[in-house]
């Protein structure tokens, strides 16, 4: 199965640790993001990092 995730899911899964974090690490699942997504996260490195 294949799941699409929007930006925000992303960096709140990554400064958090939650249901979707574990969802996103545990499962053998796909995941796929817009591009443009990336490029979201590397905006908000700093800020992902610190937390």
């Amino acid at each position: 199965m294949i799941f699409i995730i929007d930006t925000n899911i992303l960096i709140s899964a990554l400064i958090k640790d939650s249901t979707t974090r574990k969802i996103i690490v545990e499962l053998d699942w796909d995941f796929c993001y817009p591009e443009k997504a990336f490029h979201e996260v590397r905006k908000y490195k700093n800020l992902v990092l610190e937390k």
